[in-house]
C-alpha cells in the first residue's frame, strides 16, 4: 500500500515538473 502511494508522490511530482518548465519557457 505504501508503495502505491510512493509512486502516486512520484508521478504527481514529475507531472508538476513538467508543468513547471512548459510554464517557464513561455
Amino acid at each position: 500500500m505504501a508503495n502505491a502511494i510512493e509512486n502516486l508522490f512520484i508521478v504527481l511530482i514529475s507531472q508538476l515538473n513538467i508543468y513547471l518548465n512548459y510554464s517557464n519557457s513561455l
